[in-house]
């Protein structure tokens, strides 16, 4: 329960929506709005709720609540506004003379966030790793360097490994090959092991996971279990 007032300041937009600032109880906090069309997006919301308001770890974007607009079917997600950018602007925004112990320190934020989620009891799939779905905070060390802090966020396809759980879905060239070619497939943490070192070959290369290739062709490999090896060249 609280007061929340959205304001007009957009933080982003994509297919589900608007990320808007606001404020719950004076407190600044970033407001997802989702516009409802199909059944299928309530299941997917309603799954993102029940799994998002369990979690508390500091690696992973504080959920606050959320409202629904009865007469025009809006649903707002109420989440911990995060003074960071995308891991995928962060780095692209990062030189050759960047130690590596700046792209370690976003793996291992991951890394702790991912431990998590996977410990839970039922264990917990985020279902959609990907560096867009990771945000990058510059924090102040006690030895008065500035570390990176990778929180992670977007919970819409996560999985709790339950009887009832649904077939994993995913972002290509981010996703395991098996939620392509496995039809019907169960949530496993191994696909977020897998994205993981997708993150790895991104955060260590700065270039996106088999960018020569179309997202057809990628899916088409992993159908066929012949996709190539990445380049890890920087």
């Amino acid at each position: 329960e609280g007061s929340v007032t959205v304001m007009n300041t957009v933080l982003g937009h994509g297919g589900f929506g608007l990320v808007l600032c606001g404020k719950f109880n004076g407190s600044p906090v970033a407001i997802k709005v989702l516009k409802l069309h199909e059944h299928d997006s309530l299941a997917s919301i309603a799954a993102e709720l029940r799994i998002h308001r369990r979690l508390r770890h500091p690696n992973i974007v504080l959920f606050h609540g959320a409202m629904v607009d009865g007469v025009d079917g809006d649903v707002a997600i109420v989440m911990e506004l995060c003074l960071g950018v995308t891991l995928e602007t962060f780095v692209g925004s990062l030189s050759v003379v960047d130690t590596d112990d700046t792209r370690y320190e976003c793996r291992l934020g991951v890394c702790h966030a991912l431990y998590y989620l996977h410990t839970r009891s039922p264990c917990i799939v985020h279902g959609d790793l990907k560096a867009s779905n990771v945000v990058v905070e510059t924090r102040l060390s006690h030895t008065g360097r500035n570390v990176a802090y990778a929180r992670l966020l977007d919970f819409g396809l996560s999985r709790a490994l339950t009887r009832s759980a649904k077939p994993l879905g995913g972002t290509v060239r981010w996703a395991a090959p098996e939620v392509f070619a496995v039809e019907n497939m169960r949530p496993l943490p191994a696909a977020d092991v897998y994205s993981f070192g997708m993150l790895v070959f991104f955060t260590s290369t700065g270039a996106l996971p088999y960018a020569q290739y179309s997202c057809h062709a990628v899916v088409a490999k992993a159908v066929h279990g012949n996709l190539p090896a990445l380049h890890w060249e920087r």
